[in-house]
C-alpha cells in the first residue's frame, strides 16, 4: 500500500487498481440489492436501512454480513 498525495493536498493510501485475483469477479458479484437471492427478510431490512440513510444524507451505519 503506497501512500500518495494528490495535487488537493489530499492523501490515499490504496489506488483503485484492481488486484490480480479480483479480476473477471465483476460478473460473480451482485451490483443492486435485488440480484441477491434469498434472504428476502433481510434485503428488507436491508433496504429501509439503506433508504434511511438516503433521506438523511447520511452513511449507514456499520453492517456486519457473515
Amino acid at each position: 500500500m503506497a501512500i500518495k498525495e494528490t495535487s488537493q493536498k489530499e492523501i490515499r493510501l490504496s489506488t483503485p487498481n484492481p488486484i490480480t485475483e479480483d479480476v473477471g469477479e465483476e460478473s460473480l458479484r451482485p451490483r443492486k440489492l435485488s440480484e441477491y437471492i434469498g434472504q428476502t427478510m433481510i434485503k428488507k431490512h436491508l433496504q429501509v436501512a439503506l433508504d434511511a440513510a438516503k433521506i438523511r444524507s447520511a452513511s449507514v451505519e456499520h453492517i456486519l454480513f457473515y
